[in-house]
């Protein structure tokens, strides 16, 4: 059980909708991943292309974990007038949701079953937030609709280059009619030497969350084989990469 506030937790279950509410024939990726421990409330959303995982502060009385459809509980906690939410986790993987006089059940699934998260193995670098964003807003729009079948070129590309003793990342994206190239002095990235693609919706959907993170002005980022990794104060962003 735990209580944590109605402001910030509706701000942090709005984030999730765009991944969440993607059609998919996988049920559990419509739930919302919830885990209470130590101080603190994680959620987690994801596509297997895109994850989200964000943590905010909570008052926990004793840990668990659940996972029930993303859509109710936001829609609930957007409604509710009071200022705390107290959450339980009751048998057969329901919740209960109490918020002053008003009282919510909510049938959930086993939280075993929500996809596991990669983890990075190494450390992320720090760069520029503002700068990072800057960046993606100018390449992203060129990149190609995936929805228009054009997967092969719908895809951002992070290359890090040495340029007279001073490394700039470059991003680059095409459509095939235009094309769209920033780059700014930047650390080297891990596994940017050789480029990675990271899939437009899945960059726009992290940039989007990422800004919603006020007070922070730098962002980690680590590029692994199969995977790329944001992390932004309590914020995490994972995408896939190719």
């Amino acid at each position: 059980m735990f209580e944590v506030s109605k402001k910030n937790l509706l701000r942090k279950m709005s984030l999730m909708q765009g991944i969440t509410g993607r059609k998919s024939t996988l049920t559990i990726l419509n739930n919302l991943s919830m885990e209470w421990k130590e101080g603190f409330l994680y959620l987690t959303a994801t596509d297997l292309e895109t994850t989200i995982q964000e943590r905010l502060e909570a008052r926990v009385y004793k840990e668990g974990k659940a996972s029930v459809p993303s859509r109710k509980p936001f829609e609930i906690v957007r409604e509710l007038s009071g200022e705390t939410i107290q959450v339980q986790r009751r048998e057969n993987h329901w919740i209960n949701i109490q918020c002053e006089k008003s009282v919510f059940n909510l049938s959930g699934v086993d939280p075993d079953y929500f996809p596991s998260l990669p983890v990075p193995e190494e450390s992320f670098v720090f760069v520029s937030l503002r700068a990072l964003n800057e960046m993606i807003e100018k390449t992203a729009f060129a990149a190609a609709s995936e929805e228009r079948g054009y997967r092969s070129i719908s895809n951002v590309l992070f290359v890090w280059q040495e340029n007279g003793g001073q490394g700039k990342l470059r991003l680059v994206t095409t459509d095939g009619c235009r094309l769209s190239l920033v780059e700014r002095p930047f650390p080297f990235i891990k596994g940017t030497d050789v480029g990675v693609l990271i899939p437009k919706k899945s960059i726009l959907e992290v940039k989007g969350v990422l800004e919603e993170n006020e007070g922070f002005e730098e962002v980690g980022i680590y590029f692994s084989g199969s995977h790329g990794f944001f992390q932004c104060g309590f914020i995490s962003g994972y995408c896939s990469s190719f």
